[in-house]
């Protein structure tokens, strides 16, 4: 069994690997299903929900105070988020009225961090892997929305959206650093760390990002 530092270490690498094949996945999906703007804003509305919802559940049953401090800050982080990406998405579509992000329903990654009980499990799959591919995925996006010429959403994208995510995932880590300590959390930690991955690749697929922004074909 590794000590806890490489663990940590190997488990995050393992994990930044797979989010850039998937990234790769999800670019040329943006591409096919020709998303522009108003679409990213709606994936990225959608996206910030499921992850605030998820926090507020872990949040009531969390027994380490540092990672319940840490989901809550995610909950005010993603509430900011999601004003601020309503409020693009006021300016991008000249006011028209939106869909509520909870159309089209949650997706199967949601169903799946929100019954983990254990918290290498939570901080492992929810912050870290989950959180490592995020930010790759907000790189996608604001590289598609450059080519859209739409600078202030690739901003906000590059900005807030990332500074957010990027604590997360160091709150995971901490988290991680903390309670991996034995070979069975260690194991717990890499199960769900690889569901995740696994779903991920669901949710980028061509069908599931028309569903997540409701674009019709």
């Amino acid at each position: 069994m590794p000590d806890v530092r490489t663990f940590v270490s190997e488990f995050q690498a393992k994990n930044k690997a797979s989010a850039e094949r998937l990234v790769v996945g999800l670019q040329a999906a943006l591409e096919k299903e020709s998303f522009e703007p108003v679409d990213v804003l709606r994936l990225l509305s959608k996206a910030a929900l499921e992850s605030a919802e998820v926090s507020a559940l872990w949040l009531v049953d969390c027994d380490d105070l540092a990672l319940k401090i840490a989901f809550c800050g995610i909950c005010g982080d993603k509430a900011r988020q999601l004003r601020a990406l309503a409020a693009r998405l006021k300016d991008v579509t000249g006011g028209l009225p939106q869909p509520d992000p909870r159309e089209g329903g949650y997706s199967k990654l949601f169903g799946y961090l929100r019954g983990l009980q254990t918290t290498e499990e939570r901080a492992g799959a929810g912050l870290v892997a989950a959180g490592g591919f995020n930010l790759l995925k907000l790189t996608a996006c604001a590289d598609r929305l450059a080519l859209a010429g739409d600078e202030e959403t690739r901003a906000l994208c590059e900005g807030l959206l990332r500074t957010d995510e990027q604590s997360s995932i160091d709150a995971g880590l901490d988290a991680l650093m903390a309670v991996a300590l034995d070979e069975e959390s260690q194991a717990r930690a890499r199960r769900s760390g690889f569901r995740t991955m696994d779903l991920i690749s669901e949710t980028i697929e061509p069908l599931q990002l028309r569903k997540a922004v409701g674009k019709k074909r």
